[in-house]
């Protein structure tokens, strides 16, 4: 496996898996964090792979390599930088840096995935759910089985993790990167997802979202809100309040399977799974099931 030298190259994202660094004026490498086993990251360039030829707009992605003790995948990026910094440096062109990312994410769920292209999205979530039987018990686990089954069946691709910071532009073209979790399912997962980045995000976790978008937390927020403005294609801030109210008990059931599927059992979200689960799921179960259906 080929060996490249990163310690003189620019950083020009970072996320949950790793860093990505600009090698030359036509490529890019994701360094992946020392403990990444080298099966997930080919796994990852097999998805990256997957989601040219279904016509995702995506990076091409080239060799898996070593970076020191880390594994690596090499992508073509042709003079390019991510949408989080396009926000961040370019603040008076944001409502049109907005647009653009709506119809990117738009774009993204008019595409008709073929089975068998992307992992369908409740078996992901269903083969998560036993990794929580330490924090939970078998009623709790059945009803998030159940609630994973309510998810109404779709052929779109979750990316879920749909920031700025994973998004790339390339002249006038946005293309998606970080495909290490991306499936096959409704477009409601991924709205929930979009919801925890741009919205509760902002709030709990400032620290992470700004290193992980590369924009301040304020200009995050108020991307959100015009974003989700944007998509519903409504113009009140009480109307924004509804869809925030749909959206608020998916987005607590997202959070939960979403630290499942990740597999981590230590941290903040998997160490308040047991209150969520009793606090924001079982209360709104009904909630839950009518939102899947709805924003689906």
């Amino acid at each position: 496996m080929k060996e490249i030298d990163i310690s003189s190259c620019p950083v020009i994202g970072r996320g949950g898996a790793g860093t990505v660094y600009r090698l030359d004026e036509d490529k890019i490498v994701k360094v992946y964090h020392p403990d990444m086993k080298l099966e997930s990251v080919q796994r990852e360039r097999e998805l990256a792979r997957a989601a040219i030829v279904s016509g995702i707009p995506s990076v091409i992605p080239y060799d898996t390599v070593r970076c020191g003790e880390s594994y690596g995948i090499v992508f073509e990026m042709i003079a390019s930088d991510t949408l989080g910094h396009a926000f961040a440096g370019h603040p008076d062109k944001t409502e049109e840096y907005v647009d653009r990312y709506v119809a990117f994410v738009k774009e993204l769920h008019s595409v008709h995935l073929k089975t068998g292209s992307f992992e369908d999205l409740k078996t992901v979530l269903h083969r998560a759910v036993p990794r929580l039987s330490d924090c939970l018990g078998e009623a709790e686990l059945e009803l998030l089985n159940s609630l994973i089954d309510s998810i109404p069946d779709g052929d779109s691709l979750i990316h879920g993790d749909l920031h700025p910071g994973n998004i790339m532009v390339q002249d006038d073209t946005l293309l998606l990167i970080d495909l290490d979790s991306a499936s096959r399912g409704a477009k409601v997962w991924e709205l929930a997802a979009l919801f925890r980045n741009l919205i509760v995000g902002p709030k709990n976790i400032p620290q992470i979202v700004e290193m992980s978008m590369g924009i301040p937390v304020e200009m995050v927020s108020d991307i959100g809100h015009r974003f989700f403005k944007r998509y519903f294609g409504i113009q009140s801030e009480e109307e924004l309040q509804g869809v925030f109210g749909r959206l608020l008990p998916i987005y607590a059931f997202n959070t939960i399977l979403n630290a499942a599927v990740s597999g981590e059992t230590t941290g903040s979200v998997y160490d308040h799974i047991p209150e969520m689960v009793q606090g924001a799921i079982i209360p709104h179960e009904q909630a839950i099931r009518q939102g899947l259906r709805e924003l689906s």
